[in-house]
């Protein structure tokens, strides 16, 4: 994928946002009703959230010590990366000299987000994560999927997500056991503005055992996109964490209280 890497990753740093939130009054929240509990038919909408964070809102990160629970955000990130995407895309395995991090903190119902653009001479990503999912934004290729004729739109749509996205591969599976496993995409005949589609629309993201057991995809502004889910589910209980406390760790709650 080339040899130029320019990478960005964005985190909301705690410094530049004001006095540091009191995470004592909202560690409950985390698992009240008051916890943001985004639904089947709110998937869609997270991509939007994305895409209208205004860039402006993104503050520069020199490190990780800079957040509240920095350490436990750096291990959870680098967690689901390893899982979900190509070596040669994930900003862990990218030197630290082409490494910019920044954070979105947390304002309203808007949560906590880290972003990490990548740039290679073929492609430029963009890595958007919040405790709950993470989004894969191709932001440019070296052939426009959409600049193709409509024939051959899907085979080079599943081509750049392939490439980007580990749709194969080994995991390892809650009872310690490593399986291989296979994501088929479902990339309908019609590639165009709009699309948006699932390997399995009819499981709430809550609920996954595993990240690999639904993967949304789409073109939004032009652009492909990949969504896929930090699966917590399973063990007989749902955790729904507040992704307004990832960067603070009182999202974890849910699971202290275990």
């Amino acid at each position: 994928m080339g040899v130029r890497v320019a990478v960005a990753c964005t985190l909301a740093l705690w410094a530049c946002s004001g006095p540091r939130r009191e995470a004592d009054e909202r560690s409950d929240m985390a698992a009240t009703d008051d916890a943001p509990r985004l639904e089947q038919s709110d998937v869609a909408e997270w991509v939007e959230m994305i895409d209208q964070l205004p860039p402006g809102d993104f503050a520069p990160l020199a490190s990780f010590d800079d957040l509240e629970d920095g350490t436990r955000v750096k291990m959870d990130s680098m967690n689901w990366f390893e899982q979900m995407l190509r070596s040669t895309v994930n900003p862990y395995w990218i030197p630290p000299a082409f490494v910019r991090r920044s954070v979105h903190t947390a304002r309203g119902d808007l949560p906590d987000v880290l972003r990490h653009e990548i740039e290679l001479d073929d492609v430029a990503i963009s890595l958007f994560e919040t405790v709950e999912f993470a989004l894969i934004r191709v932001d440019r290729m070296e052939r426009d999927v959409l600049a193709l004729p409509s024939e051959e739109r899907p085979g080079a749509f599943l081509r750049r997500v392939n490439e980007i996205v580990a749709l194969q591969g080994i995991e390892t599976r809650r009872d310690g056991e490593k399986a291989p496993y296979a994501i088929a995409l479902p990339v309908p005949d019609a590639v165009a503005e709009g699309l948006h589609f699932s390997t399995a629309p009819g499981r709430a993201p809550h609920t996954l055992h595993s990240w690999t057991e639904r993967v949304d995809a789409g073109v939004r502004g032009g652009r492909i996109y990949v969504l896929a889910f930090k699966a917590r589910g399973g063990g007989g209980r749902v955790m729904f964490l507040d992704p307004r406390h990832w960067f603070d760790g009182a999202c974890w709650a849910p699971y202290e209280r275990r």
